[in-house]
């Protein structure tokens, strides 16, 4: 990371990550993580995630860095799915038992990154964590605006499901701003739009 081009961001100074090509803060802590530490990235592609930052960015930094650990209650029953999916798919012996109470215990917090999506123009913050269920594929929290909960999965990189899978109307819930992200199984995803169940691995 050069120490050479810095830039000041919500998240205090940033640093220029060449192989990576965006730019990263230095470690801070995150309250909806109860203060736990990681890095923030910011996409590089976009013109107004430098700064001056653009209005919408700074909303959703600062209400990111606004949410308690409290506001994790609202997706708790989308991240035990997540557990089930996963309990079902794979060997049980290789697959932890964890009772409900204990779902945040197995989960931590890896990373931060903001970025803008192209189909909506909106921002969004997606937050990588890993977990003792998914070594491999990690979990995915994403939050639109920095507030609103839109995700929660295996990680993929992708904001909504309905880019992960190619399928607009994944994503149909959201065009209403009330609503709440709904719980599926990825089971329920995949055969109520056609696509292949997931088998055992």
């Amino acid at each position: 990371m050069s120490e050479i081009e810095r830039l000041q961001s919500p998240f205090g100074r940033l640093a220029w990550d060449e192989r990576l090509k965006w730019w990263e803060s230095g470690e801070i802590a995150i309250p909806l993580f109860g203060g736990e530490t990681t890095r923030i990235s910011l996409d590089a592609e976009q013109d107004d995630f430098l700064a001056p930052f653009s209005p919408d960015v700074l909303l959703a930094a600062n209400s990111f860095l606004a949410l308690t650990s409290g506001a994790r209650a609202e997706i708790e029953p989308h991240v035990w799915q997540e557990y089930v999916d996963m309990r079902e798919v794979v060997a049980e012996e290789d697959c932890p038992v964890i009772a409900p109470d204990q779902l945040w215990n197995n989960v931590q917090l890896n990373s931060v990154a903001i970025g803008r999506r192209h189909k909506d123009g909106l921002v969004y913050v997606s937050i990588e964590c890993n977990c003792e269920w998914e070594i491999e594929h990690a979990l995915q929290l994403v939050l639109q605006g920095g507030s609103r909960w839109v995700r929660v999965s295996d990680y993929s990189g992708h904001y909504t499901e309905g880019d992960a899978y190619a399928r607009d109307e994944l994503d149909a819930w959201m065009s209403d701003p009330r609503a709440k992200l709904p719980v599926r199984s990825r089971e329920d995803v995949l055969a109520r739009h056609g696509m292949y169940k997931r088998g055992k691995r």
